[in-house]
Order: C-alpha cells, then structure tokens, then sequence
C-alpha cells in the first residue's frame, strides 16, 4: 500500500525538526528540577485534586472551578509540571494510564521515592497564584496515586 503524500511530508519533516527540539526538551527537564529546589512553596489551607478518566469531564469541572476567586489554578495538567511522578510515555503509552497501573500506582508506603516538597514547589511555580487558600490540581492518572496524595497533602 502506497503512503499519502502528507505522510511522506510529515516523515521528513520530523526527521529535520526532532533532534533540534532535543535541548529545548532538556532545558524543560532542567528548569522543572531548578523549580522543585527555588520554586515558592505553596501552603494553601486545602488541596483539591480532580481526578477521572479521561474524556469524562475532568477539564470542564476544573476549568469551572478555577474561575472561583478563592481557588488558584495550574494551566494544565499538573503531571506536566513535575518531575516526581511517573509519566505516561515512560512505559510508551501516552494516554491510557489505565493499562500499566503497577507502573504508575503510588501509595502510602513510598515504593516509588517522591519528594512531595520538591513536587510542590515545582507547582507553585505554574500556579497563577500559589498564595490563594484553596489549590485545584487536575490530572486523570492521579486516581493510581490517591493514597499517596492523601497521606502527602
């Protein structure tokens, strides 16, 4: 079977653009582990954390809430913003978390080392504003670190 033309375009564009995207992906690694050692600790009076599958309507219910003025905010999916939780593409799927739960499951116990500070500060970074009382996180693989979150937050 034949490729399509954009397939062949995409392939060699790809091929042209990754390796220089190769130190901007290492700047990003650098300056997240530079954020969990200078980042502002945030210390609200709650955590809130959104958790579901996805495509269930984790994004619309966090998207409402943090138009509350009590509550501060991440952009997006705090998993992103860290480097002390255990990502989707390291065991090579990007979205279904699901599949590998012993992979990504953390509890109580500390079987996979988290720094919770380093994690915290690491948001209070990309928090639009860390000093508010209530902070909201969002991430749909939190439901395999529920327990570790309610015994470090």
């Amino acid at each position: 079977m034949k490729r399509p033309i954009h397939s062949k375009l995409m392939n060699k564009l790809l091929k042209v653009h990754v390796p220089l995207l190769r130190p901007v992906k290492r700047f990003n690694d650098i300056r997240i582990a530079l954020n969990g050692i200078f980042g502002p600790l945030p210390n609200p009076e709650k955590w809130v954390f959104i958790i579901g599958c996805g495509n269930s309507g984790t994004t619309l219910l966090h998207d409402f809430l943090a138009t509350c003025p009590q509550i501060g905010s991440m952009p997006w999916e705090g998993q992103f913003f860290t480097n002390q939780l255990k990502k989707y593409k390291r065991c090579g799927q990007r979205r279904i978390w699901a599949t590998a739960p012993e992979y990504r499951r953390m509890d109580e116990t500390g079987t996979y080392k988290s720094d919770p500070i380093k994690l915290k500060r690491q948001w209070g970074v990309k928090y639009n504003d860390p000093t508010k009382p209530i902070l909201l996180e969002k991430s749909p693989s939190s439901t395999l670190r529920v327990r570790w979150l309610q015994a470090n937050f």
